[in-house]
């Protein structure tokens, strides 16, 4: 049964692969093809299965957007989209591509796109859809979906009417974070086909990519309904000596006998040799050369170079360039020994076997002073408040058993956070708290992400300071800057005084949010002591103090049990003290608590916007 929608002024675009299962990679050199088709749409695209061994990719419901926003989506997402809530079907921006070399030889790879020939082209339902771009007297533009009754008249033939207009951008991890390595595979928009820096080993080499597909928001209306199909080609060419090998020299990184990772240098034109200086960009965070000076000649006929290197020794943590370096969940926990220095992460952590003590306290001399860099490395499995204790003891706990200050970090004073990826953790507070930090005053929190997890206020008495990445950010030199959250964000406790949850931030005072986004849900559900306020948002509960260049997307809701004496619920914010800069709100508001005084806004709950 066809569904009739109603036709926005937008444009979608499904994008399929259907990535081909290969057999054994060939001498010299061998291509397989993944079948694309990119489908400017109308709301409602659907696209049939592969045949065979193919596994389609479908990339639904995209729209035109700025690029910065898009390259936001991934990371908070995964390999998916943050954004689902009120589209239909559920747009889909990014989809995981495996290559796998099952052959005998070591190969490297490239990757490009190709559109096809649109007489071998089987369109969906026999073409694209038909719209009509309608003008008033003014010139503005009315978009309509052609319809009929008999359903004719509703088609055209399919052609390759975006070609010109689609990007193809492909991701790969580098140091926990999807990272742009091509930002264009289509070369009829200008892109160019990619060759990763690195070797597939032979039998049991497989490297993960994502491959994300938007229109620019440059992109016209006159670019609804239109098509593109072709094929996503990776090339595969042999690294061993003979006719038809690459010209590519393979770097590698060896420590302690063992190959720790490797990328690929192209010979000079015309040249059968080069000499090779290691590029420390393509070194990961922690590591360093054992010759700093080392350089290496290669040739066509060898051509593998191997660098000596080793874990960087610590500094005395007096700075952030003498930082000491943390590896391990021990040597996280051992933060709490030396307050007052600089660490940086030089690894992923796993803290799955431990329910974690947060590092810090209130009190001045457990206070965390000193400075931490993520370096983009993951850390998994952070585990606070449960019910279920698995590890050490928490020091300071509400009646729910849950600490007070709860987060990576229990409370920081004039410290420095940055580059931290905390992946879906698990926290509970009985007053502040945050994925990152339950409580930071005057500190600086710079590109930090929190993927996944629930974050969750539960408790019988004082406040609540609830956040996806900070309970409470107080100070006018604090700053949360280029941070996104995309979490579950719950207070389900019965407090005696204020209450403020916020997406990112539960409460900000005095301090600075800057090019910040969080994506999921913010709910209360408990209640207060009468008399006492509520506030609810998206980025921030309580929001007395700067927010620029910021957006939220999802859900904030009040459900608040009894009477408060006042309750504010915003999609940006539920108290906002200044108007808020470049700041969007794409959320869904709903209150259903009773106060003495409500204020409800799609922005802020009070008057300002």
């Amino acid at each position: 049964m066809k569904k009739r929608r109603l036709l926005l002024s937008g444009v979608s675009i499904l994008l399929m692969l259907c990535l081909l299962a290969g057999g054994t990679m060939a001498w010299f050199t061998d291509t397989e093809k993944v079948n694309a088709d990119f489908t400017a749409g109308v709301l409602d695209i659907t696209v049939e299965p592969g045949k065979d061994a193919e596994t389609p990719l479908s990339f639904d419901n995209l729209r035109p957007m700025e690029y910065e926003k898009f390259l936001a989506e991934i990371n908070q997402a995964g390999n998916g989209n943050v954004s689902v809530d009120g589209y239909d079907p559920k747009p889909v921006y990014f989809q995981p591509v495996v290559v796998n070399n099952a052959g005998t030889l070591p190969v490297y790879i490239e990757l490009s796109v190709e559109a096809l020939d649109m007489k071998d082209v089987e369109c969906p339902e026999n073409g694209e859809k038909k719209i009509e771009i309608v003008k008033d007297a003014q010139g503005r533009e009315t978009i309509k979906q052609a319809y009929s009754p008999d359903h004719s008249n509703v088609r055209v033939a399919c052609t390759n009417g975006l070609a010109d207009v689609l990007k193809l951008v492909l991701f790969e991890k580098v140091n926990g974070s999807w990272t742009v390595v091509s930002d264009n595979l289509n070369p009829d928009s200008n892109g160019k086909p990619y060759t990763p820096a690195m070797v597939l080993p032979a039998a049991s080499g497989t490297q993960t990519y994502v491959i994300g597909a938007y229109l620019p928001d440059t992109a016209g209306n006159a670019y609804q309904g239109k098509h593109f199909h072709g094929n996503v080609v990776v090339n595969a060419f042999q690294t061993d000596e003979g006719a038809g090998a690459a010209d590519m020299a393979t770097v590698q990184w060896v420590m302690d006998g063992k190959v720790i990772g490797s990328y690929l240098v192209l010979f000079p034109e015309g040249e059968t040799t080069m000499t090779l200086t290691p590029d420390l960009s393509k070194l990961g965070a922690g590591y360093e050369l054992v010759d700093p000076n080392a350089s290496k000649v290669v040739s066509k006929t060898d051509k593998t170079a191997s660098f000596e290197v080793k874990l960087q020794e610590d500094g005395d943590g007096s700075s952030a360039e003498e930082a000491i370096w943390v590896r391990s969940a021990e040597e996280l926990m051992s933060i709490g020994n030396g307050l007052d220095q600089f660490y940086r992460l030089g690894g992923d952590i796993d803290l799955s076997d431990y329910n974690w003590e947060p590092i810090g306290g209130e009190k001045t001399d457990e206070t965390f002073t000193g400075g931490f860099d993520g370096c983009g490395y993951q850390i998994t499995g952070l585990n606070i408040g449960q019910d279920e204790q698995t590890g050490r003891s928490v020091k300071t706990s509400g009646q729910s058993g849950a600490p007070k200050y709860a987060g990576l970090f229990a409370y920081c004073d004039g410290a420095e956070l940055k580059n931290i990826v905390i992946e879906a953790p698990q926290v509970k507070t009985s007053e502040f708290g945050g994925a990152l930090v339950g409580c930071a005053n005057n500190t600086r929190i710079e590109n930090c992400t929190v993927n996944g997890g629930t974050i969750v206020w539960d408790d019988t008495k004082g406040s609540c300071k609830l956040g996806g990445l900070v309970g409470d950010l107080i100070g006018s030199d604090s700053i949360a800057k280029n941070c996104s959250v995309s979490a579950e964000v719950t207070a389900i406790g019965t407090a005696k005084s204020t209450v403020n949850v916020g997406g990112l931030v539960g409460e900000l005072y005095s301090g600075t949010i800057d090019s910040c986004t969080f994506t999921g849900n913010v709910q209360m559900t408990g209640s207060t002591k009468e008399g006492k306020t509520i506030a609810v948002g998206g980025l921030a509960g309580w929001l007395l103090g700067t927010a620029t260049d910021s957006h939220v997307e999802g859900k904030v809701t009040n459900q608040s049990t009894g009477t408060a004496g006042k309750i504010y619920v915003g999609g940006l914010a539920g108290m906002l003290s200044d108007p808020a800069k470049d700041c969007t709100a794409e959320v869904e508001v709903q209150n259903t608590g009773k106060a003495e005084e409500i204020y409800i806004g799609q922005v802020s709950g009070n008057t300002l916007a």
